[in-house]
């Protein structure tokens, strides 16, 4: 992202520059101010603390005002191959007259393994961008003028002129000029209830807690109009018809993270995008997980039949082919908007979750030997481990004591007999176990783990598994989803994936549902 620096800046001559006096003034409280190099009256180059501090060569640039500046910037910034050498570089923007204007600088999109993001590194606007979700609001509120908001105000201004736009920045001025900018927000507007706030936040939420409505990073708005711009043509198959291909490699994930991630993206399809077929390969050469001792398998049909009669095979050899190949879509407002729809996603999962003939078998042997199909049964989610110590941005599970606690007053409120406990941890297990519930409390076998250093965090639950671990071993957690959907009511420890799935799997008919931090879930 390219973004505008419009404070104080060190004015020096070219011919009296001083290492030393740049980097004092730096560290004198400007650490992220700037220093303009000038040669006689007009500036040459602009310099971070980044290209003081690390003795950065830095070539002589600047950008005018006529020209499109962001795309010069871009150019510019790009001719650097490595983040970390694009990091805090600068380019002065002048007038005409040579003099300057303003100062753009680079900061790399937030790109990691968990919430991936593009760099958008080339780009323009085109009639086959997708603007539907552009299409959906009426008042656009910018709060800051950067390279992407620019852009998506350019979007606008072509292909929706009738919409509203404000910048609440008053650097949109020195790009944009007064006419038709205004930087302060209006006191009223007809289109108030459909206004849209984007903001310039680089880092995503956790998506444990759900966004606020109406507001927008502008990450968020550059991935929904480029989301399909990787379209493959893989051979001359299904030329009348468009597929999207589900392929990220799974790593430490675990069956409910597969599953919702999964269902996210169908989901999509299902009420957004019905154009595109949903096919499902997790399949993905040198993917470490945990399901198949690393063979290469397709994750999904270990468990679950195929989405539709369309094979991985005939989709390759297909015509039109947009492969998904990030597990969270973390900055694709189409797919998030379904992740955040409870009711959606277990329609979704209604549909297409269909479980294989040996799952079916496995599960249904598993309910005969547990489920007390004549009384009431309350589902437990308790999560432990990497959870409660993992020092991961995950929930916090609330104290076992506090929670058994709990659980005795829901059973007793909400009438249930029996209590059915899903835990890999096999600490939580024995507490319930010495918790006075007797044989009211229900559980099954499978592996379960103790978190081996609560004072070592960072270690994952996929860590704690054998060697040998492989989709047998997953078999009885997924049963136990099958299980706390049979349930009457479901109460959980903290938001996790097996609360949320079970969910998904009972469709909503839960009596009772509650989670230790949010409280009952309607």
């Amino acid at each position: 992202m390219i973004r505008v620096f419009n404070g104080d800046a060190l004015a020096i001559q070219e011919n009296d520059y001083d290492w030393r006096t740049a980097l004092h003034y730096f560290l004198d409280g400007h650490h992220n101010d700037y220093v303009l190099v000038y040669r006689d009256d007009k500036p040459i180059k602009a310099l971070s603390y980044h290209d003081v501090c690390y003795n950065r060569d830095v070539p002589e640039k600047v950008i005018y005002l006529d020209q499109d500046v962001f795309a010069e910037a871009r150019k510019y910034f790009f001719t650097y191959e490595t983040q970390e050498e694009r990091w805090k570089r600068a380019v002065t923007v002048c007038n005409r007259a040579g003099e300057a204007e303003c100062i753009l600088y680079y900061q790399h999109n937030p790109i990691r393994i968990d919430y991936p993001v593009s760099e958008f590194q080339e780009y323009a606007f085109d009639e086959s961008l997708d603007f539907d979700w552009l299409a959906r609001g009426d008042l656009y509120i910018f709060e800051e003028y950067e390279e992407y908001t620019a852009f998506i105000y350019d979007v606008l201004e072509r292909r929706f002129p009738e919409k509203r736009k404000y910048f609440l920045d008053e650097n949109a001025q020195i790009f944009l000029g007064s006419d038709g900018i205004c930087c302060v927000m209006p006191d009223s507007s007809p289109h108030l209830d459909n206004m849209v706030c984007i903001t310039s936040k680089r880092e995503r939420e956790s998506i444990s807690e759900d966004p606020q409505p109406g507001i927008y990073s502008s990450l968020e708005i550059m991935t929904s109009l480029f989301w399909n711009a990787g379209m493959q043509h893989c051979g001359m198959l299904n030329p009348d018809k468009k597929f999207f291909l589900i392929q990220f490699p799974m790593h430490s994930s675990g069956l409910c993270d597969m599953i919702r991630f999964c269902l996210a993206k169908i989901a999509m399809t299902e009420y957004s995008k019905p154009e595109y077929i949903p096919v499902i390969n997790l399949k993905v050469p040198g993917d470490t997980h945990h399901f198949s001792k690393n063979k290469s398998q397709n994750v999904w049909e270990l468990f679950f039949e195929p989405l539709n009669d369309y094979s991985v095979e005939e989709v390759m050899t297909s015509q039109h082919v947009l492969v998904s190949s990030d597990k969270i879509d973390a900055f694709n407002l189409y797919i998030m908007e379904q992740f955040y729809n409870p009711q959606n996603m277990r329609e979704i999962c209604k549909k297409y979750l269909q479980l294989n003939s040996e799952m079916k078998t496995y599960i249904s042997k598993m309910r005969s030997r547990v489920m007390k199909t004549e009384s009431k049964m309350l589902g437990v989610v308790a999560r432990g481990t990497d959870y409660r110590y993992g020092g991961f941005d995950v929930p916090c599970p609330m104290d076992d004591d506090e929670f058994i606690e709990l659980v005795k007053i829901k059973l007793k409120e909400w009438n249930c007999e029996y209590l059915l406990l899903a835990t890999e941890d096999i600490g939580i297990l024995e507490h319930f176990k010495q918790a006075g519930f007797g044989d009211k409390l229900k559980y099954i076998k499978q592996e379960r783990y103790k978190y081996p250093d609560t004072n070592q965090p960072g270690i994952l639950v996929s860590k704690m598994k054998r060697t040998d671990h492989d989709y047998h071993d997953e078999m009885p957690y997924l049963a136990i989803l099958y299980l706390l959907a049979d349930c009457n009511s479901l109460i959980s420890n903290c938001q996790c994936g097996a609360f949320v799935v079970a969910d998904y799997i009972n469709g909503g008919m839960y009596e009772h549902r509650y989670c230790c931090g949010k409280g009952e879930c309607l």
